[in-house]
């Protein structure tokens, strides 16, 4: 039986009632994600074969929302295996740089208040390795250059030109005050109200971890990179975050780009966008962030 199937099965035990799948936003072997109709009304069910992710997730959401934050409320959780989380439906439309500048504040005061929530006592490891931030981030740099190398995908030349610039960057990052972040902030994971400029939901805290702000920044503004001042006003950090945020955010978001484009071929999906969005990171490297 596929994750779907049975989740939906699983689901539909709980309620003794029919469960009607109505959209799938994301299937694979370790995860399916899908919009459904329940008697509880429209959900989305979340079903995994990490009981981690599905733990921190769960737990990190209860928390935000507890806190006010705009996040979708657990209407049922079964840990599994495999794991399986249904949530609240939140309508909404995905922060994009069309938008315009009152959304992009007002998710920069969301996600400064997401920050300052302190890590959850049942969300388990608060590391995605076991290594310190800085740490990982080394670590990381080497093997998506030997994942390159091996693979062949860029030419050798500008693969260690980019392991050049990462191990440079990253070498010399001090470790930063910890925070709890989203981990996976990307744009899609940030619903706005129709017609308004707020905030409906913050979704899909599965990566959630204790570690820089300014990685969440880069990661949010990695498809719109002009945004990042009205984000920054929204936001109000403090001044050693603008800085790291000058100094570090280009370099996050070029190994950001690396390990998608990974990820991609390790899922059966193209890489090719994200190493060349990889490229042009490299190229306007200089400039300030």
């Amino acid at each position: 039986m596929g994750l779907i199937e049975d989740a939906v099965e699983r689901v539909a035990v709980v309620w003794n009632a029919t469960v009607t799948v109505t959209s799938v936003l994301t299937q694979h072997h370790e995860r399916a994600v899908f919009e459904a109709l329940s008697p509880r009304g429209p959900v989305v069910v979340k079903v995994d074969t990490s009981m981690a992710k599905h733990r921190r997730e769960e737990s990190v959401l209860r928390a935000a929302g507890h806190a006010g934050l705009p996040v979708p409320a657990v209407v049922h959780s079964d840990a599994g295996p495999p794991s399986l989380l249904v949530l609240q439906f939140i309508d909404g439309m995905p922060l994009h740089q069309r938008v315009g500048g009152a959304a992009w504040r007002h998710a920069g005061h969301v996600l400064r208040r997401l920050h300052g929530l302190a890590w959850p006592a049942g969300a388990g490891s608060a590391s995605w390795s076991g290594r310190s931030w800085p740490d990982h981030f080394r670590w990381w740099t080497d093997h998506e250059r030997d994942q390159l190398l091996t693979d062949g995908s860029l030419p050798a030349p500008v693969v260690q030109e980019m392991h050049r610039y990462l191990s440079t960057t990253f070498s010399d990052m001090d470790q930063p005050e910890l925070h709890l972040l989203h981990g996976d902030c990307q744009t899609d994971h940030y619903l706005v109200t129709t017609g308004s400029p707020h905030i409906a939901g913050i979704l899909d805290f599965g990566d959630a971890i204790l570690g820089d702000p300014v990685w969440d920044l880069a990661i949010l503004t990695l498809e719109a990179p002009d945004m990042l001042p009205e984000l920054l006003r929204g936001y109000r950090p403090q001044a050693s975050t603008e800085r790291r945020a000058q100094e570090l955010l280009p370099a996050y978001q070029l190994i950001r780009r690396l390990g998608s484009a990974t990820w991609m071929r390790e899922h059966g999906q193209p890489p090719a966008p994200d190493l060349e969005a990889a490229l042009h990171i490299l190229e306007r490297r200089e400039s300030p962030a």
